[in-house]
């Protein structure tokens, strides 16, 4: 067994090493006003903010996102909706391209996709909308975790 000066020993070893530990600086970038800003430009005031803010979580449950009753194996279509400067439509587009389900995807950068999405509820992007075999939405999913989750089950 290890007596008390041993490990205490060990600790400030340890605890000098970890004073010497240097990592790679990472750029961090976050949504202000309606677009994407690096933390490193935003004034001193901005940052103390951002480092109180939480992460918004939505309910499943509320959302329809919890695939419950066999929902999945109603799901006939879906609908994609993205923007081209979004950064996290892209690894939805492509987990939903290997989807055994028929899908289209709407732009809502376009008029006509603006109206579309209007008209579905949809809110942000990328929004996957999934409809059972008689048009209903059933269904909605906003990130590739949350697909993930959905369609583990099937």
């Amino acid at each position: 067994m290890r007596s008390a000066e041993t490990i205490t020993k060990e600790i400030e070893e340890l605890k000098l090493r970890l004073a010497n530990v240097k990592g790679t600086e990472t750029e961090v970038y976050t949504r202000i006003v309606g677009y994407y800003r690096s933390l490193r430009n935003w004034n001193r005031g901005k940052r103390e903010e951002y480092n109180g803010r939480l992460p918004f979580q939505v309910d499943s449950s509320e959302t329809g996102t919890s695939p419950e009753n066999g929902t999945l194996k109603t799901i006939a279509a879906y609908r994609y909706f993205y923007r081209k400067g979004c950064p996290n439509c892209l690894p939805v587009r492509e987990f939903i391209s290997r989807l055994p389900l028929e899908g289209r995807p709407v732009d809502v950068d376009t008029e006509d996709g603006l109206n579309e999405a209007r008209e579905s509820g949809v809110q942000s992007t990328p929004t996957v909308v999934f409809y059972d075999t008689e048009g209903r939405a059933k269904l909605r999913g906003y990130s590739v975790s949350e697909l993930e989750k959905m369609f583990a089950a099937v």
